[in-house]
């Protein structure tokens, strides 16, 4: 059917061609009687037939009857644009001039697209965008695709699955273009670095002219945005008085001129970005006129009315992090700021933004009226640049404006046919009614308000706001600096005055007129309690832990923020945040979860495991959504996500879910599957069991904290050059020591692919030792005996002095963290943590990897080594406890059943590729089933197991002998049937306890 017009479409274009390409033949008469038609057979709804809300459309058409300077199509995908169009008349040469390709190929480019479309009908070109444009380029440059309209039927697939709806809405669109990404120049990072170029040399000018530095920096990025606004108002056909470029090339008056543009736009639009600036003072400064100039064609490649709010703000995200400074030779510098820990510099993906926005506003929103609209209260209270806030913004301007179409369409300016807009008066009334933000930085608050006023701006034109007076509103009091977790009565109450400037305290009765939020959205800072203890003031941290509940441990600033936020919240406010989903996990995240059962607020948690959104910035963050609602909740909605490409296209569409009972969660760790099979086996087996930290001692590893770059405290045989009866000579850090054997220990410590890959009943023997200064209570050896009994140790590691020191005694930050050695000078070789030493005296263990993928390990330890922790790597280790009947065999076995793991996979973290930890604070918590010992059937397949597993370990001694291969494959077999067997019982008690 589509390739049947397709054809009568180019018959009647080859039957008239020479009308089509003669000067009588107008732009809009080539889209209306073929580009639309060309488009719509490629699936692609033009005319919105579909009648699907302004926001969702398919197609967003600029007018037919005037240049808007914007591409003629964008074709969208859930109202994120994928591509534009850009429409020419048949007698347009695309094919011969680059100038059409150059305009197409910038709007892709500034739009981050992969693709751009180029069509006269008689031609039909795709450019790669992801190569920044020039205009010296011809129309050969960055191509994909050219087709003539005489090929379109032979080539109809190929052009099918480069542009059609379906390429797009299935997903093949983003995944044949993503070839692209190896070699793209960003418009982002492009526009990033000229931005800070230009700060930088404008900084040089005003440090020249000794003004203080904080000075320097308002008013720096007080100038880009000038600059940078105008140029927006003057590619969106926006009134100026004059054009940016016109001034400085004005030979006469330079100064004078550019302040009367200023001094006029001020006056016109209100924003406070256009007020003086100590930059006009010269406007011949060379940097200026260079900066103006790489904003015009033909040396600016960025397409400036289609740099929509929301990347400005994602570019500015970037440049917050950075600030000037002057270094110790007085020059000025670009450097990181401290408070880049506490922000989230990396931008929340646009899908994973609107859905988030979506997910907290329809329920309220969607086919309200506009004044029910005006009482609602969004606030991001870590805002940022104001990405969430721009999207709230535009929610509800397109609900208000679709209700007025529904209800009273005369109310709407009307943009061209069936596109409508509110009033300019209204778009400001919602704004200032309705979007509130707070962020630290105070240039962050700066970004925040000039996107917001450039989304508003959007699709004004000179007409639209000719009769306002002013065009923006004053939003000082919408978008406020300060810190959102500390107020000034904490600062009374806990004598933080001193640090008043550093803690910068936020009052919240100074914004919304001190009444609470309807809807708090965003992506809090993820700051570590180690890193705030290295960058915030000691005040600051001291009154989090007295006044937050979820202060508690290792915790993480967004969970203050979490309960913040639930603190700000009318009864029944919204909570949508986007944010590490290991608060439902850890033991620091223990009083959070607590907060948020007891009231039973979730209302929706999504999960998103170990996919990642941020690769391409190197971040590693394991991301959910939580979503509450500020009223006891019966139920809540759980969501697994294992596909990050697939949900960022249809986000619930194919996301699995279950709406599980509130009561399921509680502080203790989330246990949450959409298997619901797996739930009631789970829930069953907790209501029959006890906690494995009942019956077993579960224990970390050692700890040295002297590991890179070359570990101190242990050595394998490939460093042993020589053995005598007392000692081990080593060759290490290039140099020969003797190492007295009584003070090593055996050291489990799998440091290459075959020791790595040992398995559960796999033989295994250590080839490392480490140096074990302590006595058999775990406490350390002292120096006079160091000398007397081990001198040669202890001269190895005074060699290592600088090494090992501890910051506690050397005062250096960047030395080992070992908190014990505070005030004690001479225990300066002691391990980084001494919790625990007296576990390995002589206990048979379990060792157990804290980090596995596929299946995890619990090897079977009688011959005393030492295991070393990590945070998500190392081991830890399980023995029995004196009193307890559950043998280690039993417990071996019963960890490995294919139930345990998956409560383990669900009860930790997980990580990239696969990856899940399996820590103490999880095993402790494990259920453990309960044995009737008095059971005959039940406690035959135990002892069973018991036998099994001797057997097992008896035949791993004999298989690290020297044997013949007819001996490993018998031995090899046997055991093979053993670990069977032992399954097969453990897997019958499970179920039958």
């Amino acid at each position: 059917m589509n390739k049947e017009k397709l054809s009568k479409l180019i018959n009647e274009f080859h039957n008239n061609i020479e009308f089509y390409k003669s000067s009588n033949y107008n732009e809009s008469e080539c889209r209306l009687n073929f580009i639309d038609k060309l488009l719509k057979i490629f699936g692609w709804d033009v005319d919105n037939e579909k009648m699907v809300a302004p926001q969702y459309r398919e197609v967003v058409v600029e007018s037919y009857d005037s240049n808007t300077g914007r591409p003629d199509y964008s074709m969208t995908l859930n109202g994120v644009t994928k591509f534009f169009v850009e429409a020419k008349k048949p007698s347009v040469p695309i094919e011969e001039k680059g100038t059409s390709a150059f305009q197409a190929r910038s709007y892709g480019w500034t739009a981050k697209h992969p693709i751009a479309v180029l069509t006269n009908f008689e031609y039909l070109v795709i450019y790669d965008t992801s190569v920044m444009p020039s205009v010296e380029e011809g129309p050969m440059t960055a191509l994909i695709g050219k087709y003539h309209y005489t090929e379109y039927l032979d080539k109809f697939e190929e052009i099918d699955q480069l542009i059609s709806r379906e390429s797009v809405y299935c997903g093949n669109f983003d995944k044949q273009y993503q070839f692209v990404d190896k070699y793209k120049t960003l418009v982002d990072d492009m526009f990033l670095k000229q931005i800070n170029d230009w700060r930088l040399e404008l900084g040089k000018y005003l440090h020249n002219k000794q003004i203080p530095i904080e000075i320097i920096n308002d008013e720096t990025q007080g100038f880009i945005n000038q600059i940078i606004f105008l140029r927006i108002c003057e590619d969106r056909k926006l009134p100026t008085y004059r054009t940016l470029y016109e001034t400085i090339h004005d030979e006469d008056m330079v100064e004078e001129k550019m302040s009367e543009l200023l001094r006029d736009a001020e006056a016109k639009y209100n924003t406070g970005i256009l007020k003086g600036n100590h930059l006009r003072v010269d406007m011949n400064e060379k940097v200026i006129h260079d900066m103006i100039e790489m904003l015009y064609y033909p040396k600016s490649p960025y397409a400036f009315n289609i740099i929509k709010a929301d990347l400005l703000g994602r570019i500015y995200e970037m440049f917050l992090v950075e600030h000037l400074a002057v270094n110790e030779y007085n020059q000025l510098i670009l450097k990181q700021k401290n408070e880049a820990l506490n922000r989230d510099v990396v931008s929340t993906p646009v899908p994973m933004v609107k859905y988030m926005v979506k997910k907290s506003l329809a329920e309220l929103v969607d086919n309200k009226s506009p004044e029910e609209i005006k009482r609602i209260h969004i606030a991001d209270i870590s805002c940022g640049s104001g990405v969430f806030l721009l999207e709230a913004y535009e929610y509800l301007l397109n609900a208000c404006t679709e209700w007025y179409i529904n209800n009273d369409k005369a109310h709407l300016v009307e943009l061209q046919k069936g596109v409508y807009k509110l009033p300019i008066a209204e778009k400001k009334e919602i704004l200032l009614k309705c979007i509130y933000g707070v962020d630290i930085d105070y240039h962050a608050c700066e970004v925040a308000k000039f996107t917001l006023l450039l989304k508003l701006l959007e699709q004004e034109t000179e007409a639209s706001i000719l009769s306002e007076v002013p065009v923006l509103p004053d939003l000082s009091l919408n978008i406020q600096m300060g810190n959102a977790l500390v107020d000034s009565d904490m600062i009374e109450k806990y004598q933080g005055w001193d640090d008043i400037e550093d803690i910068n305290p936020f009052d919240w009765s100074l914004i919304n007129d001190g009444k609470k939020f309807t809807i708090i959205l965003g992506n809090p800072p993820y700051v570590k309690t180690s890193d705030m203890i290295k960058f915030s003031s000691a005040k600051e941290i001291e009154i989090y832990k007295k006044v937050y509940e979820s202060a508690y441990k290792q915790f993480d600033r967004y969970f203050l923020f979490v309960e913040r936020a639930c603190n700000l919240l009318e009864e029944r406010g919204s909570l949508c945040y986007f944010i590490p989903n290991k608060f439902a996990k850890i033991e620091a995240g223990k009083k959070l979860r607590e907060l948020l059962t007891k009231a039973r607020y979730v209302k929706e948690y999504t999960d998103f495991g170990s996919v990642q959104f941020f690769k391409e910035k190197d971040k590693t963050i394991y991301s959910s959504i939580l979503y509450l609602q500020k009223e006891p909740q019966d139920s809540f909605i759980f969501r697994e996500v294992t596909d990050g490409e697939e949900w960022m296209l249809n986000n619930e569409k194919t996301t699995k879910y279950v709406q599980l009972d509130c009561s399921i969660i509680n502080q203790e760790p989330w246990i949450l599957t959409t298997d619901t099979k797996l739930l009631s086996d789970m829930e069953h087996l907790y209501k029959k069991s006890v906690l494995v930290e009942d019956e077993y001692d579960v224990f970390n590893g050692i700890q040295t904290s002297a590991e890179q770059p070359i570990p101190v405290y242990w050595f394998s045989d490939k460093e042993i050059v020589e053995e005598e009866e007392n000692y081990y000579k080593i060759y290490k850090f290039d140099q020969y020591y003797r190492i007295e054997k009584a003070i090593l220990r055996p050291y489990f410590k799998p440091n290459n692919q075959k020791e790595r890959q040992i398995s559960t009943y796999d033989a295994y023997e250590t080839n490392k030792w480490i140096i074990f200064p302590y006595d058999n209570e775990g406490k350390l050896i002292q120096a006079k005996r160091m000398m007397e009994e081990y001198p040669y140790t202890l001269a190895y590691l005074k060699d290592r002095y600088s090494i090992i020191v501890p910051r506690q005694i050397s005062g250096r930050k960047t030395d080992r963290d070992v908190p014990y050695a505070e005030g004690h000078p001479d225990d300066w070789y002691q391990y980084g943590r001494n919790q625990g030493l007296t576990r390995f005296n002589g206990t048979e263990k379990l060792i157990i990897g804290v980090m596995w993928r596929d299946y995890p390990k619990y090897l079977y330890d009688k011959k005393n080594y030492i295991i070393a922790s990590g945070e998500t790597a190392g081991f830890c280790g399980i023995a029995q406890k004196q009193e307890s009947r559950y043998t280690l065999e039993f417990l071996q076995a019963y960890l490995m059943h294919p139930l345990i793991a998956r409560i383990i996979v669900n009860r930790g973290s997980n990580f990239d590729k696969g990856y899940v930890t399996n820590g103490t604070g999880i095993l402790r918590n494990l259920p453990l089933i309960k044995i009737d010992f008095t059971n005959e059937q039940i406690s035959n397949k135990y002892e069973s197991i018991n036998q099994d597993a001797r057997k097992i370990y008896e035949i791993n001694d004999r298989l690290l002998q020297p044997l013949g291969n007819k001996e490993i494959t018998i031995l090899t077999r046997q055991k093979q049937v053993l670990v069977k067997k032992i399954a097969k019982n453990m897997d019958e008690m499970i179920h039958e306890s």
